[in-house]
């Protein structure tokens, strides 16, 4: 889909794993603006991928008040999940663990999500 689009299940990933690039580039990888878009173009399910390792960001990081926004941002939403959400850990192997977490579906949730499914071709 061309940017922009809204569709049925969105996936954001923040697939950086390198330290020194993701502070190079801190004020793409954390910006509040586009993490909004991605975030609001889900119209029945958004999945975002984001490591631990961005969440801890370097100092340096924090120079930026557009970065640091973001940042803030994305914090305030993992936290807003560990508190209200509902989690499930995977052991991927090699230490490494995944924790998927994740609002609980309603029953107006599904209501909504089989009306639109029914309606598509």
């Amino acid at each position: 889909k061309m940017q922009g689009q809204e569709a049925q299940a969105v996936i954001v990933s923040y697939g950086v794993s390198d330290a020194e690039f993701a502070q190079s580039e801190s004020e793409f990888i954390y910006s509040l603006n586009r993490l909004n878009v991605s975030i609001t173009r889900g119209r029945a399910k958004t999945v975002v991928m984001l490591s631990e390792e961005l969440l801890e960001a370097a100092p340096q990081v924090l120079e930026s008040e557009r970065a640091e926004k973001g940042l803030g941002y994305m914090r305030g939403l993992v936290e807003l999940l560990r508190q209200e959400g509902q989690s499930s850990a995977f052991i991927l192997g090699d230490g490494v663990t995944a924790e998927v977490w994740g609002w609980p579906r309603t029953a107006s949730d599904a209501a909504v999500s089989d009306e639109e499914s029914q309606g598509e071709t």
